[in-house]
């Protein structure tokens, strides 16, 4: 009996002293997998603001590098008549020598320009010396920023001149030297004829007289 006692109080300890183990062990899993969240939030987080930094990289790399146009597409995308279409290259001195670009011509300034409609003429074109005409030169410093004209002109892109449509004239043909023979080639020269007697009148030359026999001489 006492027997069973103590092993009924042995069983009854070992119990009471296995349930704070369970509960360690659930407080362990809880507390490994709130550390287990913290540190997938915070991958997450950093793979999000590797992705911002990408794209404001990108941003600023457009706006550093802004679009490039060939006189070909600047003709193709102007539109004559049309005043939303009015697209014109723009430089302070000589074209792609100086600073300037491609804008965009407003509405307001295609219809009401000081000059006229001289300004419709250079759709699609490029104006060199730009800045020298009429008050262009106030607006000198957004043609070397590549900036917009306020309400007047948008800024599109840079003018590649490298890449122009006009087909490069191709070189002449260079003319074969003639070859000199070797001198054991050459053949030799020709005799020359003697010359005739000269004509006089268009007649025969006169022959010339035979002389006289001289007289005989006598002995004595």
């Amino acid at each position: 009996m006492v027997r069973l006692l103590l092993w009924v109080l042995l069983v009854v300890a070992s119990r009471g002293s296995s349930q704070p183990a369970e509960g360690d062990a659930e407080q362990e899993c809880a507390r490994n997998s709130s550390q287990g969240s913290s540190l997938l939030q915070s991958m997450t987080q950093s793979i999000r603001d590797s992705i911002s930094l990408g794209e404001d990289a990108a941003l600023e790399a457009s706006e550093e590098a802004p679009l490039t146009w060939t006189e070909d597409k600047l003709l193709s995308m102007t539109k004559e008549g049309d005043s939303t279409r009015c697209f014109m290259a723009l430089f302070e001195g000589k074209k792609c020598m100086s600073p300037g670009g491609v804008y965009q011509i407003s509405s307001s300034w295609y219809f009401n320009h000081a000059g006229g409609p001289v300004i419709r003429s250079y759709c699609g074109k490029v104006s060199e010396n730009w800045v020298l005409f009429g008050n262009h030169r106030t607006y000198i410093t957004q043609l070397h920023a590549h900036q917009n004209f306020a309400d007047r002109a948008t800024f599109i892109a840079v003018l590649n001149c490298s890449a122009s449509g006009i087909a490069p004239t191709p070189a002449p043909a260079a003319t074969p030297m003639p070859m000199m023979p070797s001198p054991g080639a050459m053949p030799a020269p020709e005799p020359e004829p003697e010359p005739e007697p000269e004509r006089r009148n268009g007649t025969e030359p006169e022959p010339e007289a035979e002389p006289e026999p001289e007289p005989e001489r006598r002995n004595g």
